[in-house]
């Protein structure tokens, strides 16, 4: 794959691997490659990292009263030797 080069369908695609450092080292260099050629998926890259920082940093939700004493019940009681029927 190092020397084929990655579409802008396949960078969308890859984009979160390369973020997270999760890809083959070929791969990341026909990635590196495809950013430097094409500023539409530059842009990509530069908007998801900026949304995956500013998630990073946001506060988790705190379910609703009533979800978190459901799902509380669910797992109490909750087998996972037990088959599905």
């Amino acid at each position: 794959m190092a020397d084929a080069p990655l579409s802008c369908r396949e960078i969308t695609e890859l984009a979160t691997a390369y973020l997270e450092r999760k890809m083959p080292r070929d791969q990341q260099l026909a990635f590196v490659r495809h950013m430097r050629a094409c500023p539409i998926c530059f842009t990509y890259l530069r908007q998801l990292r900026v949304a995956s920082r500013a998630l990073a940093r946001a506060p988790a939700p705190k379910p609703a009263p009533a979800t978190r004493d459901a799902l509380l019940a669910h797992y109490r009681n909750w087998d996972p030797q037990r088959k599905k029927g």
